[in-house]
């Protein structure tokens, strides 16, 4: 019995310490009792198959609901994803977010990207398209029969190479013998017309068909062997590819069995099929040819199946449609699945095609169809093993039948190629991927969390500004985040001190758990949680630190004795990751104060002109005259007011040097000169608690602006006069607008008449020009403003100026233009004149003159600019009558009478009129000689020329005698006379003038032709002796 009860307490003892082990364990890992029992639910996450890129899921993400699931994208190279869409089972879209948290948005999917799973099974889909074309996205939704060629089928897994099975069997066939069933079918050309009576043919004991309709096929018994590679023959032939032949292979299949027990019917409809693939490109002998089971030609078989060519089309057209079911795989293709190992996963077929589909090759998993009640599907079941494993799972469709046997082509010499059609398919393949997650079924546990001792220590250090020597006895307040804490003094170093030390604090708790999937990589898993919380802890720590600041401020708030309180708070805010901080403050002696006025230095200039302001000048203040030359390390701003003075400015005692820096509107930057200092930089000494003002003189700018002007002729457009025209005695106006900006509204401030010489000029800065005052015979006064001058030259100030002609020259009218010399373009009448603007391109510097409206526009002239004044001649006329020398005075025409230009040479011939009239018009003036070189029939030639000066010129005193009629005369200002520009004679044997002469003063005109009769015989007699013409006035 003892024997028996000693293993009984030993194995009591040993459950006892197992117990307690596993206790230890369970406690360090954190398991509760009965964590074998906790099995969370799992669920399945589908992706859809897509072309261009990958959607994954990261291989440790647990499939439990709550927990965030991973989606990797993966483009291929120059493709990127254009749609997301991540749904429950039930069609529910779930919100996607980066890794941030933040909504993913259409168009714009990074890399990485979470969902949360659901108590759901969750399926996900996506599209890659090519960066160059986002548009270019899937295909239609019904594939064309040309389309079916390029569709997928042969590239998969299981799939089997054609080509290798015609080698295959091109090694074991032999050559067959045809045998032609003449005269069954009829056949078409493309357009309808009669080609030709169509057999059926055998090979051996096959069936055959004919690949080249528009070659002969040769009589039967002829032999026909293999060709080595189908495919490769109709690639030549057609151009076909192999996935063409491969499709039209299971179209055949279909086809051969179409009409049932009329085979020969399905026969034609095989036919037809081949040969409808035949493109005209590929081949225009072969294109668009057909069969009929008409019975045309008496052939002999006679059938409505097949008897028009749309019958035929349509069933063409069904038995690709036969194809597209067959061709459907199940909708779950190309997908993948994540799922969780030892769990059973149900996928629906929305297709429907899942029980003409057999599953093969798949391991580890089992598939079972079904039926959910509403889409058939299948079940996908594992067991844990699978867990961290993944398995394909590869199906096809079972319509067609699978074969190693392909289609075989037949060819002779001569004659037309046949083929004949068994079972060579290669069937429709699909496939699916199953990825597994691993299960966690204990977890490695570790939390921790970590704390941090605030402190600050502030030291303060005080001196003399301008000694450094360190000052006691000063106060300073200090507060932190908005509470004084402490007032601390300065001790005999100047330096004083504030120890800060805070509550302790701690960060969150930080833990981490790793899945355990047995016991002994427990540890592993704790270390790694731990290493997890560890780097946590430490990201909360920093984070805790940083984000932990309080607000310091230091303050003087008492003063050593005689020094000023230094008024500066300085205030900082520090985050536990700053420890210390020294503060250094400097204490100033009492100041002194600084001001300065600005005044001009010629205020005939500057005085009431709206051009000139002295508010505005900026000064700089400087503590060496190193800085003030070079505008460095200023220590303040004086800017002038009004009235000339500058704000007062509060400086330490000491010697400072002030420097203009802007200058204000129209005057020059100060130029003044000090002893031993540069020019323009003035020296003041500022004591304290006392004001020291800085006088400073500026000179206004100004322009020497020698305008010159040249009156030329307009006809001639020369500086030489016509006849006895003159260029000298014409009257400008300059007038002076105190802006610059071109206006010329309202009065101008200043005017200036200047004449011009006997070569026409005048130059605006020579006194000899000038017209200090002149009377206008019309009246006005014209009388000129004095003259600016500057050191001894005339200057003018900046402003508006306008140049404008206010009498014409001698003999000239007042009309024609004036334009700067060289712009022609700036051209204008010579009334309204041209304008200038003398201005500053900015404030300080010396003034431009600009030809233009407004500040910034017009050109600059140059410095001294020079104008253009063309005026026109005043012309005039003369006529003449020629009548008898009778008492009876009858005109006489056909007269011929010459006149010439004494200074011009110009000549001029006429006869006069039925009236005995001759009338010149268009003279210039100038002397002129009439001299008559043909008479009248019985009358004598005139013994002597008759002199004309043009215009006849009368003084004011000379009118008023001969009571001359003034409205027919043109008062010319410069020559101070009327001038009679049109003159009129009557020539019998002498000429007489008939001077216009106002109504009523019939005694002058008497008197004045009794003059002109004398004057005419004085000149006969004189003639006579000088043989000189006779000059009649």
């Amino acid at each position: 019995m003892r024997m028996k009860k000693i293993p009984v307490r030993m194995l009591a003892i040993l459950l006892v310490c197992m117990t307690v082990l596993l206790s230890v364990c369970l406690e360090l890992l954190s398991v509760p009792a009965m964590a074998a029992e906790e099995k969370a639910a799992c669920y399945t996450v589908r992706i859809a198959h897509v072309e261009h890129g990958s959607i994954a899921l990261k291989e440790d993400d647990n499939l439990q609901a709550g927990d965030q699931i991973h989606l990797q994208v993966t483009p291929q190279e120059g493709y990127h994803l254009e749609s997301l869409i991540v749904a429950t089972s039930e069609g529910t879209a779930l919100a996607v977010t980066d890794t941030d948290g933040a909504a993913v948005t259409d168009g714009a999917y990074p890399d990485t990207m979470l969902f949360v799973m659901p108590e759901d099974d969750v399926t996900v889909t996506g599209a890659f398209v090519s960066e160059n074309d986002a548009a270019d996205t899937a295909g239609p939704d019904t594939v064309l029969p040309e389309e079916i060629f390029s569709m997928a089928g042969a590239d998969t897994p299981l799939a089997a190479t054609m080509n290798s099975a015609e080698h295959a069997i091109s090694r074991a066939a032999s050559s067959a013998t045809l045998t032609k069933y003449e005269n069954q079918f009829s056949c078409y050309h493309k357009d309808g017309s009669w080609d030709c009576t169509e057999s059926y043919l055998m090979l051996g004991d096959q069936l055959a068909w004919c690949i080249e309709p528009s070659v002969n096929i040769g009589a039967s018994g002829g032999t026909y062997g293999l060709n080595g590679d189908a495919a490769q023959w109709l690639m030549d032939k057609y151009g076909w590819s192999y996935k063409k032949t491969n499709n039209l292979t299971k179209a055949v299949y279909l086809a051969k069995s179409y009409y049932g027990d009329d085979w020969l019917c399905s026969y034609v409809l095989v036919q037809n099929l081949i040969w409808s693939e035949i493109k005209e490109n590929e081949s225009p002998a072969n294109y668009g040819r057909y069969v009929l089971t008409d019975g045309a030609r008496n052939t002999a078989h006679n059938c409505g199946h097949l008897n028009t060519k749309a019958k035929v089309d349509a069933a063409i057209a069904d038995v690709w449609n036969r194809f597209y079911s067959y061709n459907k795989l199940p909708s779950f293709d190309g997908w993948t699945v994540y799922a969780t190992a030892g769990q059973s996963y149900w996928l629906k077929d929305t297709n429907g095609v899942v029980n003409d589909t057999s599953f093969v090759g798949q391991t580890g998993v089992t598939v079972s169809k079904g039926w959910d009640g509403s889409n058939v599907g299948i079940w996908i079941g594992s067991n844990a093993s699978m867990a961290g494993k993944s398995t394909t799972i590869h199906y096809y469709k079972n319509a067609i039948p699978n074969s190693s046997e392909p289609f075989l082509i037949y060819t002779r010499t001569g004659h037309q190629s046949v083929s004949t059609w068994t079972s060579a398919i290669t069937p429709t393949y699909g496939a699916i991927r199953v990825v597994f997650t691993r299960t966690s079924y204990l977890r490695a546990h570790y939390k921790a969390r970590e704390k941090v001792a605030p402190s600050l220590d502030i030291h303060i250090t005080k001196a003399d500004s301008d000694t450094g020597a360190a000052l006691a006895g000063a106060e300073f307040a200090v507060s932190m985040d908005g509470k004084q804490v402490a007032t601390v003094t300065t001790d005999a170093d100047g330096k004083a001190a504030y120890h800060w030390r805070g509550n302790v604090l701690w960060t969150d708790y930080a833990e981490a758990y790793e899945p355990v999937l047995d016991y002994k990589n427990w540890s592993n898993a704790y270390n790694k949680a731990k290493q997890s919380v560890l780097a946590s802890v430490n990201d909360k720590l920093k984070a805790l630190k940083e984000g932990t600041t309080h607000t310091w401020k230091v303050e003087e708030v008492k003063a050593p004795k005689g020094y000023e309180r230094n008024e500066e708070v300085w205030e900082q805010t520090f985050s536990l990751n700053t420890h210390a901080v020294e503060i250094d403050y400097a204490d100033e002696p009492e100041k002194g104060f600084l001001t300065l006025k600005k005044a001009s230095s010629d205020e005939a200039f500057s005085k009431e002109n709206d051009c000139y302001n002295i508010k505005g000048a900026v000064y700089g203040v400087y503590q060496s005259v190193e800085d003030a030359v070079q505008d460095a390390n200023r220590v303040e701003t004086l800017t002038t007011k009004e009235d000339g003075s500058s704000n007062t400015v509060t400086l330490r005692r000491g010697t400072y040097y002030v420097k203009e820096l802007t200058a204000s509107d129209g005057y020059l930057l100060c130029n003044e000169q000090e002893e031993n200092l540069p020019a323009g930089i003035h020296a003041a000494t500022v004591k304290s608690l006392e004001t020291t003002t800085v006088s400073c003189k500026e000179e206004p700018a100004s322009n020497p602006f020698d305008l010159s002007l040249q009156k030329l002729d307009l006809g001639s457009h020369s500086a030489e006069a016509p006849g006895n025209a003159a260029l000298s005695g014409a009257i400008f106006e300059i007038a002076y607008y105190e802006n610059v900006n071109g206006a010329t509204d309202g009065t101008p401030a200043k005017k200036w008449y200047y004449r011009t010489d006997e070569t026409g000029t005048f130059s605006a800065t020579d006194k000899e020009y000038l017209l200090t005052t002149y009377q206008m015979q019309d009246g006005r006064t014209l009388q000129s403003d004095d003259l600016y001058e500057h050191d001894g030259a005339i200057v003018f100030p900046i402003g508006t100026y306008t140049c404008k002609e206010i009498s014409a020259p001698v003999h000239y009218q007042l009309s024609g233009i004036m334009y700067f010399t060289g712009q022609e373009e700036t051209k204008t009448d010579v009334t309204t004149g041209l304008k200038l603007v003398i201005r500053q391109e900015k404030n300080g510097v010396a003034p431009q003159i600009y030809q233009g409206e407004v500040v910034g526009s017009g050109s600059i002239l140059a410095e001294n600019p020079k104008i253009e004044a063309y005026d026109e001649t005043q012309y005039g006329s003369i006529t003449i009558y020629k009548k008898s020398a009778n008492e009876k005075q009858i005109p006489l025409s056909g007269v011929s009478f010459r006149l010439v230009g004494v200074d011009e040479g110009d000549e001029h011939i006429a006869s006069t009129d039925a009236d005995g009239k001759i009338c010149w018009e268009g003279l210039i003036p100038q002397d002129y000689v009439i001299t008559e070189i043909k008479t009248a029939d019985g009358k004598n030639l005139l013994k002597d020329n008759i002199t004309v000066t043009l215009p006849m010129e009368l003084t004011v005193e000379e009118a008023q005698q001969r009571g001359a009629d003034l409205s027919q005369a043109v008062w010319d200002e410069a020559a101070q006379k009327y001038c009679f520009y049109d003159l009129t004679f009557e020539i019998g044997n002498s000429a007489v003038l008939t001077m216009p002469m106002t109504g009523g003063n019939t005694e002058s005109m008497y008197v004045l032709m009794i003059v002109g009769i004398l004057a005419a015989v004085g000149g006969i007699a004189l003639l006579a002796r000088n043989r000189k013409k006779n000059h009649v006035n």
